[in-house]
């Protein structure tokens, strides 16, 4: 995914669901979510030295009226090592981008492992962070 891609994702979290209905503005919120987590979760992976064969696998799902729940698995390039990464966002998550620092998300909860070891937790996921 390029950056200007990134970008309007990002954008359209803010501008995108006023025009929506609720279930379409959960299907709308959950699809953010899974591909900035996506993106950002790779950049945490290589910042604690565990650089990932590809790009992270990401569900998003709905945990209650105002939070979701994100799941990522992938691989790692060294020794084919499965990784995850969980998160829970709320309301007051917040996602931005710019064309410098790529996709982040600030307010939230993410965890990191690789095999059965925690790598990282975090709150806040993305080059920019």
């Amino acid at each position: 995914m390029n950056r200007t891609a990134l970008i309007l994702i990002a954008l359209a979290l803010g501008l995108g669901t006023t025009a929506c209905s609720e279930s379409e503005q959960q299907a709308f919120t959950e699809t953010i979510l899974r591909n900035a987590a996506a993106v950002g979760g790779v950049d945490e992976f290589k910042e604690v030295g565990h650089e990932l064969a590809g790009p992270l696998t990401c569900t998003a799902a709905a945990a209650g009226a105002e939070n979701f729940t994100v799941n990522c698995t992938g691989t790692t390039k060294t020794g084919n090592q499965p990784v995850t990464m969980t998160g829970q966002v709320d309301q007051g998550a917040k996602t931005s981008s710019d064309a410098e620092n790529g996709v982040l998300l600030e307010g939230v909860e993410f965890v990191g492992m690789v095999g059965a070891q925690e790598v990282f937790r975090k709150t806040c996921i993305g080059s920019g962070c």
